[in-house]
């Protein structure tokens, strides 16, 4: 139907337990006639230093129940109160078309970056 989507509230649940350096949380939502979202999210931090990595799964509400999962890592690295550095590596992968071509079914990126607040 040209993929517009719906109208209609999206519902969700997400809780986060901290563990000293280590935070974890878990998520999930769904939104009618369109999906359910599902994910893991984990921080480490380590003086100026954090370490995170995410998984989530989508299943869309179509005929074939369409997956798609990502994986994201990233470091970043505070250099001051208002300045820090990251790299951040993305890899989706699902069932094949999920991205718009019928035999792709990955996508992968890379990101460096850095953010200075005044």
């Amino acid at each position: 139907d040209g993929g517009s989507a719906n109208n209609e509230n999206t519902y969700g649940l997400r809780a986060t337990v901290g563990l000293d350096a280590l935070s974890l949380t878990g998520q999930f939502q769904t939104r009618k006639d369109v999906g359910d979202l599902f994910g893991v999210h984990a921080v480490y931090s380590m003086g100026a230093n954090q370490f995170a990595a995410t998984y989530e799964l989508g299943v869309a509400d179509d005929a074939d129940d369409t997956e798609t999962s990502t994986i994201t890592l990233q470091a970043l690295h505070n250099l001051s109160d208002h300045m820090y550095v990251y790299v951040e590596g993305y890899l989706g992968n699902g069932d094949d078309g999920v991205y718009g071509v019928a035999d792709e079914s990955e996508r992968s990126a890379l990101a460096v970056g850095g953010v200075y607040y005044f």
